[in-house]
């Protein structure tokens, strides 16, 4: 396969250069149908989002209705059939490997939309962070259809808001109505799941939980210390890995580390990065310091994961 750098997009520049896909995007959401499409549409598109690693800034949410996908995200493979849906955090690394005469619903948002639209993000990031793990799952046929109208009135309204009164409000309001619903797929799914439901007498610990996965996913590049974490949730290095460890079932090293090695694994198979340059870009002091991080933990050397 041919080597190709990471290619990253923000929801705004996806839109712009995926048109022939026809989605539609208005203030930080994007929403679509895309009826039939095979792995030709996406070669027509003129953009490397659907044949090479990308990026793009947004918690994406895929429905396939009909036919199959078949895509890579953070080097686990996926395949979406019929009345599957497939939940994807910002800034994951995806490569679609095959979509056969499929019928996709897509709804994205980036964090400035999040941020604006009137949900209660605090109740609903625990079923998120519990998803990610397994974030396929089989969905109801009402479910589906429940889905299909809603994204298809949110798609008719941002076409005909512009210059309406309250247009943000209006668009804000049925996205929530949509993120909701979604999260009550969400919640059925979670009981299925029920032995990985973290028990209610946890909520305190759920929070510090939350936030130590917002803080990771800001500065995992650069800081890799229980240290630097705890300073952010005001608790002591210990408190914090009792804590995370009682929550979720591995420690807060844990999680950093899968954090650092998701990275360098990506940046290893998909990017013309020298070990060097990546052994830099997530502020190891030296090439050998990284090696020795990357082979304690994978068992192998950056080089024999490269070639691998």
């Amino acid at each position: 396969m041919e080597k190709k750098d990471i290619v990253s997009f923000s929801l705004q520049e996806l839109y712009k250069n995926a048109k022939v896909l026809q989605a539609s995007f208005r203030d930080g959401c994007l929403v679509s149908t895309y009826h039939n499409i095979n792995k030709s549409d996406t070669a027509r598109s003129g953009i490397p989002l659907f044949q090479y690693p990308c990026r793009v800034d947004a918690v994406t949410v895929v429905i396939c209705e009909k036919g199959q996908v078949k895509f890579t995200s953070n080097l686990k493979q996926y395949i979406l059939r019929e009345n599957t849906l497939y939940i994807n955090a910002s800034n994951s690394i995806v490569k679609v490997d095959e979509i056969e005469d499929s019928v996709v619903h897509l709804i994205a948002f980036d964090e400035s939309f999040l941020r604006d639209v009137h949900i209660d993000l605090k109740s609903i990031l625990p079923q998120f962070i519990h998803l990610l793990d397994n974030p396929c799952m089989t969905i109801l046929p009402e479910e589906l259809d429940d889905i299909r109208q809603i994204f298809a009135t949110i798609e008719r309204e941002m076409e005909n808001l512009s210059g309406k009164v309250y247009q943000k409000e209006i668009l804000r309001g049925y996205t929530s109505v949509a993120i909701y619903k979604l999260c009550a797929i969400f919640e059925r799914v979670l009981r299925m799941r029920s032995e990985n439901v973290v028990a209610p007498t946890k909520n305190r610990g759920e929070e510090y939980f939350k936030e130590f996965l917002w803080h990771l996913q800001q500065h995992y590049c650069q800081e890799r210390s229980l240290g630097f974490y705890a300073s952010l949730l005001h608790i002591t290095p210990k408190y914090l890995t009792t804590i995370i460890k009682q929550v979720s079932g591995r420690s807060a090293a844990e999680w950093i580390d899968e954090c650092v090695i998701l990275e360098a694994k990506n940046l290893l198979k998909y990017s013309s990065m020298s070990i060097q340059q990546i052994a830099y870009y997530l502020n190891f002091p030296n090439q050998s310091f990284f090696g020795t991080y990357f082979k304690r933990r994978t068992g192998m050397s950056p080089i024999e994961y490269k070639q691998s």
